[in-house]
């Protein structure tokens, strides 16, 4: 909340509000209504941020829900089988902040089709826990003589994570080659 040319915290419950302020020569007190949201003292300075160590932790712990539930929500969305495993996870009271980053780096590296068979699997034998699922992966892996998934490092710019790439047919390639090759022999 801007007030006297200095930046003031309030809740991040009350961002984007219409809130009121009043102020003395010491206390400047910031309003929702008529219940008050936020004291500081008074900054004479200018350009000055106030804040108050509540609010940025506030904050910070809403964002860091706020990322967790967009991670289960992609986990469910790809692997749908996640959710009886978080489900499980949880009723055993395991970590499931662990357990969904997990789940969404064996996402990245292994795909979805992947990580659903091995979360399947790993279900079925009733062990849900990520070390199970990752057991699974690399027993695949090395069954169908594969090479280790390579993590490539991708910027976390929401335009380049959600990108999604529509595979087309290779065939057009084999029609350029033919092109090529038809234009050598002539």
């Amino acid at each position: 909340m801007r007030f006297d040319l200095n930046d003031y915290s309030v809740p991040h419950t009350c961002v984007r509000r219409t809130l009121s302020v009043v102020a003395d020569m010491n206390t400047v007190r910031i309003l929702d209504g008529g219940k008050e949201v936020a004291s500081h003292a008074r900054c004479w300075d200018r350009g000055a941020q106030i804040e108050n160590p509540a609010h940025i932790k506030e904050l910070e712990e809403q964002k860091r829900e706020a990322r967790q539930h967009r991670g289960i929500d992609r986990l469910r969305h790809a692997v749908p089988s996640s959710k009886d495993m978080l489900r499980v996870a949880a009723e055993r009271g395991n970590n499931l902040g662990g357990l969904t980053t997990g789940l969404l780096k064996l996402l990245d590296l292994y795909g979805a089709t992947e990580v659903e068979l091995a979360v399947r699997e790993v279900l079925e034998s009733e062990a849900a826990h990520l070390s199970a699922v990752r057991l699974v992966l690399e027993r695949r892996r090395r069954e169908k003589n594969l090479p280790p998934p390579v993590e490539i490092a991708i910027p976390d710019d929401p335009r380049l994570r959600d990108l999604v790439v529509i595979p087309h047919s290779l065939s057009t390639y084999d029609v350029l080659h033919a092109d090529k090759e038809k234009e050598h022999h002539d």
